[in-house]
């Protein structure tokens, strides 16, 4: 949105000019010229004028008419003001016939055409207003050279030819007070000619692609300029110990969206005059200057989106007529003191996104002219009743949401206020559903997520009339839901992870974002569920008890998001899904019942970022057409009996970051065209029935060799309507795990469990950037690369069960991150390294490796595999009991029944409860990240 300044006390006069001739020209003795009538009309003939704003021009006295005044003395067209009529078209030159005229505003309709051969006949004009906010209007500067009387020109939106006459013409315009050529497209460093704009006291270039440096050029303008708007050019550098903090007359400064960097100077303070300060969305940095406290004239101060940090001084509460006031998203600390109560003028205040901490500011409550209430996301403590704000009438905006807030309501409060519009008290933890909402009439954004409400939804609530957007996940919400939602306003419904039972109701007919994931419904999806869903974006049923078929009408076109996995879902995949879904983005069936084939269409959804079919019972091949969903990042059909090869298609997706396909039937060999995928991350082929050689070309996997982490966007399709969590399940350390806040720093290759055979090629010690990697279970022979040394980020590292043979290469010892090593049941001989992490490394590394010396364990158990089966036997033991037989047996008992104990609880809580199962492996996550982060040394911070 544009800066608006006051026009200035020369503008107000004009216009107070043009009102008096409007009232008295207005009588019907003064009658404007029969040649200035024709030229109204023949614009109004060439304009489209589909709102008939233009319908009283007809008769003969063209000074009644709309918009148009004359000059009281000779009946002459002095004023034409059409600003927001919506016309339509060119111009023309009929308007530029009215050689009288004094005051024309054109702004703001959809004209389109070049103003330059007409606008310098208008030599009388003081007043000229040309802005548009769409269009196709231009104008070269040099038209403007006989305008010599002009006072007040703004042309915001107008496409500007500057050029050194141009330049000259207007610096020519000595009289010139106000000049607005926001969005103008000026580009470069800002003009010269400004500086002859002597009388020049408002100046507004917002969003402007000005750039360079504009110290020297103020210089000669602190002396008269009233306002200045620079905002939004994001490469107009600003220096902080510039002319502008010497301006003492300036009312209004707003540098907001620029470059200016450094600390906010003390001389600030002597900016006396100012009305308005923003710098919002700068690189501000350090401390607000206590001197800011001196400007007493101040009434909006917006300094969001900086680095500023330290405390608020406490000189800013003698600001009295502050108005807006907001320090949003900065690193503001310590307390809130009492005299916050003292801004008494305050309509709109945001200290949002902060680290403010200690009790809840209570002198809020003084505050009564507010309006918008922002106090999101700091650390303040404590417990407030929702009646503080009783006497804040004005009150529309309340956010209090991830504070350590305890906040409760009296059923029977009444607040003053009636015109609540927007209501977000997230994480307050709230035990109820505020009942005074229920004469809210405006309340159109209700957020009571993450709260400890356990109840029955109010049916009341959905009958708010203007209630469009309702947030009450993650609460302990029980009952069912109406069967139909009948809503009329509501298009944003999350009631995600709450206890939500019974059939799933018929949505809002407009509903565009429908979670209600992580709840107890049950039945089938109603199988004309997409008549109710043509403006959806983003619908998740999953983690539910739902049943039956996926029906066919429930893929519509706007559809971004459709996620139904972890239910009890039959059947096949609706054949119509791929054809009708052409914006579809996240396609998650994942652990249902599905059965059939995958479709053999895929070619459509050529927007496709997200395919997860994986725990179901999908058989036959995979489609070589799925390499048309050419922005795939994640491909996961795991743990399904397809059978096949792979298909070499798959090296058609460049964008592909995740290949799971763990699990299945798959036969034959790794193309090598799989192996050329640049962003390829995670590869998990385990499981099947593949063969042949590990490809040796596996420098070509170059998100593996690098070690940065991945900046890939399928961890998370953030969209405008809902956000979605990619979550995959892997072989990590030995345990089946699921991941999915950490799924960005994961780089791994599992290739285990199958029939691969010949060496592990030596380029796999390239893969710099790889966490994991297994190779179990195969066929594989010959020596352990020394290669493998030179893979830095490696942490767990399994090649037991295969042939392999020779030494254990003491370059593994460099592998300072290796916590899980695996190289049991080999032919491998030699002494195990005593240097690095293999210090850490006990008997279950090296199990079945009778040709190892140095073993830190006390069994040798001698393996066969020569067959492909393994056959293992204990032929030695090394050491004396330090306990007796009958000592041994009973701490052997007591083991026994303290792990069976503890794991029939912790089989129980996974296997039966999915909120549970769902939190512990989201914990084990941020376990494993925080590990990380910390042997990497780098700072990291969980949020959930």
């Amino acid at each position: 949105m544009e800066s608006s300044f006051p026009y200035g006390r020369v503008a107000f006069a004009i216009m107070t000019i043009s009102l008096c001739c409007i009232c008295f020209t207005s009588s019907p003795a003064i009658a404007c010229s029969l040649h200035e009538r024709n030229h109204l009309l023949d614009f109004k003939a060439a304009v489209i004028d589909e709102d008939k704003m233009l319908s009283s021009w007809h008769g003969f006295n063209c000074c009644t008419w709309s918009g148009v005044s004359c000059d009281f003395s000779t009946g002459h067209v002095s004023l034409l003001d059409l600003s927001g009529y919506n016309l339509q078209g060119n111009i023309g030159s009929s308007l530029f016939q009215l050689a009288q005229l004094e005051h024309l505003d054109l702004s703001y309709n959809l004209f389109h055409g070049n103003f330059t051969p007409h606008i310098g006949k208008l030599k009388r004009l003081s007043f000229l207003d040309l802005s548009v906010h769409f269009g196709e209007l231009s104008l070269s500067l040099e038209s403007l050279s006989n305008l010599v009387s002009l006072e007040y020109l703004s042309l915001s939106g107008v496409e500007i030819s500057v050029t050194k006459e141009g330049a000259e013409a207007l610096g020519g315009l000595s009289k010139l007070q106000l000049l607005h050529m926001s969005r103008c497209r000026l580009k470069g460093p800002i003009p010269n000619f400004l500086v002859n704009l002597t009388s020049l006291l408002h100046l507004s270039l917002f969003s402007s692609c000005l750039s360079a440096q504009i110290r020297a050029w103020l210089e000669d303008m602190t002396a008269h300029l009233l306002s200045l708007d620079l905002s939004w050019n994001e490469n107009l550098k600003v220096d902080v110990s510039s002319a502008i903090w010497n301006m003492s007359s300036l009312e209004h400064l707003d540098l907001s969206g620029t470059r200016i960097e450094g600390e906010i100077p003390p001389a600030i303070g002597n900016m006396l005059s100012l009305q308005s300060l923003h710098l919002s969305e700068t690189r501000i940095a350090g401390e607000i200057p206590s001197t800011i406290g001196n400007l007493l004239s101040l009434q909006s101060l917006d300094l969001s989106n900086t680095s500023i940090e330290g405390e608020i001084p406490v000189s800013i509460f003698n600001l009295s007529k502050l108005v807006l006031f907001d320090l949003s998203h900065n690193m503001l600390t310590g307390l809130m003191p009492p005299s916050l109560g003292s801004l008494s003028s305050l309509v709109y205040l945001d200290l949002s996104y902060n680290q403010l901490n200690g009790t809840f500011p209570l002198t809020v409550s003084h505050l009564v002219r507010l309006e918008y209430l922002w106090l999101n996301s700091n650390n303040f403590s404590g417990s407030i009743s929702l009646s503080l704000f009783h006497n804040l009438t004005r009150l529309q905006n309340l956010s209090l949401s991830n504070n350590h807030l305890i906040v409760s309501t009296d059923s029977t409060w009444i607040p003053q206020f009636k015109k609540l519009v927007f209501l977000n008290l997230r994480s307050c933890n709230l035990d109820r559903i505020p009942s005074f909402l229920v004469t809210q009439y405006d309340l159109g954004y209700l957020d009571l997520s993450a709260n400890n409400i356990a109840a029955n939804i109010p049916s009341w609530i959905w009958d708010l009339p203007s209630l469009f957007h309702l947030n009450l996940s993650s609460n302990q919400l029980s009952g069912s839901l109406p069967s139909r939602l009948a809503s009329r306003t509501l298009w944003y419904l999350d009631l995600h992870n709450n206890s939500l039972e019974g059939d799933l109701p018929v949505p809002p007919a407009g509903i565009r974002l429908l979670h209600m994931s992580m709840n107890q419904f049950n039945g089938s999806i109603p199988i004309d569920i997409g008549q109710h869903l043509q403006y959806t974006h983003f619908l998740s049923l999953s983690s539910n008890n739902l049943s039956g078929p996926i029906p066919n009408s429930i893929c519509t076109p706007d559809l971004k998001v459709l996620e139904l996995s972890n239910n009890m879902l039959s059947g096949i995949i609706p054949p119509h899904l791929t054809r009708n879904c052409s914006f579809l983005s996240v396609l998650d069936f994942a652990e249902n019942h599905l059965e059939g084939k995958m479709p053999a269409e895929w070619g459509n959804l050529e927007e496709l970022h997200t395919l997860k079919l994986n725990t179901n019972h999908l058989t036959g091949i995979i489609p070589s057409s799925i390499s048309k969903c050419r922005s795939l990042q994640v491909l996961d059909v795991a743990n399904n009996n397809l059978e096949g090869s792979i298909p070499h298609q798959i090296a058609m997706l460049p964008q592909l970051h995740v290949l799971m396909l763990r699990s299945n039937q798959l036969q034959g060999g790794i193309p090598p065209q799989v192996i050329d995928l640049p962003n390829l991350q995670i590869l998990d082929l385990s499981g099947n029935k593949l063969s042949g050689s590990i490809p040796s070309n596996l420098t070509n996997l170059l998100a593996m060799v690098d070690a940065s982490q991945s900046n890939a966007s399928h961890l998370e399709e953030d969209l405008v309507f809902g956000r979605y969590t990619n979550q995959i399940t892997m072989t990590w350390k030995g345990l089946d795990v699921e991941f999915t806040q950490v799924l960005f720093i994961l780089k791994c290759i599992d290739l285990s469990n199958n029939y691969f055979s010949g060496s592990i090629p030596p380029r796999m010690g390239s893969l710099k950037g790889l966490i994991a990697l297994n190779l179990s279970r195969n066929h594989l022979s010959g020596q352990i690369p020394r290669t493998l040394g030179g893979m830095d980020q490696l942490e767990s590292l399994d090649l037991s069960l295969n042939r392999l043979n020779g030494k254990i290469p003491l370059e593994l010892q460099s592998l300072s991150y290796l916590q899980i090593l695996n190289l049991s049941y080999n032919m491998i001989d030699g002494k195990v390294p005593h240097g690095g992490q293999f210090l850490t490394f006990g008997e279950s590394s090296y199990l079945g490796s009778p040709k190892l010396s140095g073993i830190p364990f006390t069994n040798i158990t001698v393996c066969n595999n020569s067959s492909g089966y393994v056959n293992c036997t204990n032929v030695e033991t090394i050491g004396e009991a330090e306990n007796s037989d009958a000592d041994m047996i009973e701490w052997a008992v007591q083991l026994g029944l303290s792990y069976g104990l503890g794991f029939s609880i912790v089989f129980g809580l996974l296997a039966f409860n999915k909120r549970v199962r769902k939190s512990i492996f989201n914990l084990y996550d941020v376990i494993i990240l925080g590990v990380d982060r910390c042997i990497r040394g780098e700072r990291w911070k969980y949020i959930p």
